[in-house]
C-alpha cells in the first residue's frame, strides 16, 4: 500500500507519495488558496487528483496542518490559513474522497516524525 502525506501551510500544500519502503514515488507542490474554503478543497482535490493521475494505485492519506483539531466536532482553530477554521476538513475530504483521512497538527507530526525515525529516534523522550 501507497502512502500519501499532505502539508498544509498558509503560503502551500506539498503532497508526498511513498511507496511501502518509505521511498518518494511522487512530489507536488502548490499554492495554497485562501480566498474561500471552496476554493481551498477545490485546490487540495486537484492536488490528490494529480497524484493518482501518476499513480493510480490506492493509498491511505494523512494530511499536517497548522492549527488546532477540535476532539469533540473535528473543526479547525487557530489556524493560519484563516478559510480552514470553523471547517472539519477531514470530514469534507473524506466524503468526496469515500477513503479514510488521517489529520493532526503539523508540528504534532514533526515531532512523531523525529522520535519515530528522526533525530530522537531510539531516545525516550522526545519535544519538539
Amino acid at each position: 500500500m501507497l502512502h500519501l502525506g499532505i502539508d498544509i501551510g498558509g503560503t502551500k500544500m506539498e503532497a508526498v507519495l511513498l511507496d511501502p519502503a518509505g521511498e518518494c514515488v511522487q512530489r507536488l507542490r502548490r499554492p495554497t488558496h485562501k480566498e474561500s474554503y471552496d476554493a481551498f478543497m477545490r485546490q487540495l482535490l486537484t492536488l490528490i487528483a494529480d497524484i493518482r493521475a501518476v499513480s493510480p494505485q490506492p493509498f491511505t492519506l494523512g494530511i499536517g496542518l497548522p492549527g488546532a483539531i477540535d476532539p469533540q466536532s473535528g473543526r479547525i482553530k487557530n489556524c493560519n490559513c484563516l478559510v480552514l477554521n470553523g471547517h472539519d476538513l477531514r470530514r469534507d475530504i473524506m466524503q468526496q474522497l469515500g477513503q479514510p483521512v488521517w489529520m493532526a497538527n503539523d508540528a504534532d507530526c514533526f515531532t512523531l516524525s523525529e522520535a519515530v525515525d528522526g533525530a530522537g529516534a531510539g531516545a525516550t523522550t522526545v519535544f519538539g
